[in-house]
């Protein structure tokens, strides 16, 4: 649903992971691949940082320095991408 880009499906999926199991990461990340993509980078690092929270793994890493660079604040992404 992600690489169609269909929100609709995408916003659904990711809130059904993150009611199905709260303890994981997997629908934080979805929630936020959606939220970058539409432009709110702040709501798109809560949701990594959420995610962070369950599980610390390079791909969120990534991604939150990713939304990081998206904001002009490139010190504090390369800080994250060094992680």
């Amino acid at each position: 649903s992600y690489s169609m880009k269909d929100n609709n499906r995408v916003r659904q999926a990711s809130g059904r992971v993150m009611a199905v199991s709260p303890n994981r990461s997997e629908g934080y990340i979805l929630r936020a691949l959606l939220l970058r993509r539409s432009g709110d980078f702040t709501g798109a690092e809560d949701m990594v940082n959420k995610a962070l929270e369950r599980k610390q793994d390079a791909e969120s890493l990534v991604l939150l320095g990713l939304i990081q660079q998206d904001q002009n604040r490139f010190q504090q992404a390369r800080d994250t991408f060094a992680k």
